[in-house]
């Protein structure tokens, strides 16, 4: 399962299910997996890509980032705890500065 999660996370952004369903889930669940992934050997490349991935999209403008529409549409307290975990994640603090 890592290794096709990984392969996965390796593909353009177009193409990887992976990535697609990272912008879909609210960001409380996407902090769990997150999470998880960065303490998992075969889950840290994934970690990585999504972390990539979501940086990028935060950097676009606010009309077009997925990230920062979905942080408009999370509770106050699921907010706190993407952002707080996202400053303690080096790969996300672009992701954070931004919001």
């Amino acid at each position: 399962m890592c290794k096709a999660l990984a392969e996965d996370a390796a593909l353009p952004a177009d193409k990887s299910r992976l990535q697609a369903r990272a912008f879909a889930s609210g960001l409380n669940d996407l902090t769990a997996f997150l999470r998880i992934a960065g303490q998992t050997e075969g889950l840290k490349l994934v970690q990585d890509a999504l972390c990539k991935a979501l940086a990028e999209d935060a950097a676009l403008p606010a009309d077009k980032s997925r990230v920062q529409a979905r942080a408009f549409a999370t509770p106050l307290c699921d907010l706190a705890t993407f952002l707080r975990f996202a400053g303690q994640t080096e790969g996300l603090k672009p992701v954070r500065d931004a919001l």
